[in-house]
């Protein structure tokens, strides 16, 4: 089904050596396959998860897009289709402050939960750090509603994310120690584990 992406992503190395296009097609086939197990599964709640997760990458890939000064032509080639918002909604972002996008995303899940991170203007890092914090909380969330049902195979999923999450933490710590940030920044940074 997939088969498609290694030798993609070699011949883009033999042709121009573009990491960026290598990285794209990686996420597209990431994306495609995360959606192909996820119906598979045939689980309302891990379907819903798994375009949750695609539009927490495409709002952070807006994000870094923003950040690094790509022109708004390419934003497209960024983003990922199959979640419960579709890129072309999501391209005129690419030209907007951040503080509008939850505005503008109200209709969605993904945008009442950005619209809770503050802008500031003085501090683009610390903005990624709290849109990457929020992204990976909204994601857990998604998955709380099978907590109460003993079967559910979204429960599987919620652990094996809880535990991607708790990684994310030891490694946000151990980078901390390192760099002997504040408990304060660190506390900022940790994400909800497994519920």
């Amino acid at each position: 089904m997939l088969s498609w992406i290694i030798p993609s992503c070699v011949s883009v190395w033999e042709q121009s050596g573009d990491i960026v296009e290598i990285e794209r097609t990686l996420d597209h086939g990431l994306f495609a396959a995360i959606m192909a197990l996820a119906e598979a599964a045939g689980a309302d709640g891990v379907v819903k998860w798994a375009k949750a997760r695609i539009d927490a990458e495409n709002i952070r890939n807006l994000l870094r897009i923003r950040r690094f000064g790509f022109d708004s032509s390419e934003v497209v080639s960024f983003l990922h289709g199959g979640g419960m918002i579709a890129p072309s909604s999501l391209t005129p972002l690419a030209g907007e402050q951040f503080s509008g996008w939850g505005r503008v995303l109200g209709y969605s899940d993904v945008g009442l939960a950005i619209a809770a991170v503050a802008e500031d203007d003085e501090d683009f890092d610390a903005l990624i750090v709290a849109l990457e914090r929020t992204l990976d909380d909204y994601c857990s969330s998604v998955l709380q509603e099978a907590r109460y049902s003993s079967d559910a195979p979204e429960n599987v999923l919620a652990f094996l994310w809880g535990k991607e999450m708790e990684v994310k933490n030891i490694r946000t710590i151990l980078v901390s120690k390192g760099t002997k940030s504040s408990p304060d920044e660190v506390r900022r940074m940790m994400r909800r584990g497994y519920f």
